[in-house]
């Protein structure tokens, strides 16, 4: 396990300790090893900028997993879905149940048909790294229109919006009290 993982498993833990030890520690390492597998992926920009980006970018989308479900195996299995539909721990919401969602190069996403290529909520549901991915492209955008995470969170650009700013407050406050273990080209994967 790396030492970039162990961070976020510790973030994880601190933030929605687990109810069930066992068990749930399997289920938030495996939650962090996506996590970072997906924030360090050299396909994907970091969100963040600096030695520290996609540590940042992992913080944030370990931030966001923890306070849209609080790390819920029932959500996380997709047994329970959010008010609108929403699925995962990320809350991934598609504009329609048969709608599929890519990956555009550079970052972005795409919708699809239910006939067109890309990954609907079933893939999101049974894949995490797949919902990771899609929740960082939309983390992406919300930054980069808003400059925070309200369009992630209520699906418009506000500068007050409650939910945006207690998720990237979680991770500001974990990165000042916890640094990141490594640089982030310390912690990426050989190519």
């Amino acid at each position: 396990m790396s030492l970039t993982v162990i961070w976020i498993l510790a973030a994880l833990s601190s933030w929605v300790p687990p109810l069930h030890p066992g068990a749930d520690f399997t289920r938030y390492r495996s939650i962090a090893e996506d996590v970072v597998a997906v924030a360090f992926d050299a396909s994907e920009p970091p969100v963040f900028k600096g030695p520290h980006g996609r540590a940042k970018t992992a913080l944030e989308l370990a931030a966001i997993a923890a306070l849209e479900s609080q790390l819920r195996a029932d959500v996380d299995d997709g047994r329970v879905r959010g008010e609108l539909g929403e699925v995962s721990i990320f809350q991934v919401l598609l504009p329609s149940q048969t709608a599929r969602v890519r990956l555009t190069p550079g970052g972005g996403y795409a919708y699809a048909s239910a006939r067109g290529d890309g990954w609907n909520y079933d893939d999101l549901i049974t894949d995490r790294r797949k919902a990771a991915h899609v929740a960082l492209a939309k983390v992406r955008e919300s930054w980069k229109a808003c400059g925070n995470l309200s369009l992630y969170t209520s699906g418009a650009c506000s500068d007050d919006e409650p939910k945006a700013k207690h998720r990237h407050a979680y991770a500001e406050r974990w990165l000042r009290r916890v640094p990141a273990p490594t640089t982030d080209a310390e912690a990426m994967p050989p190519s």
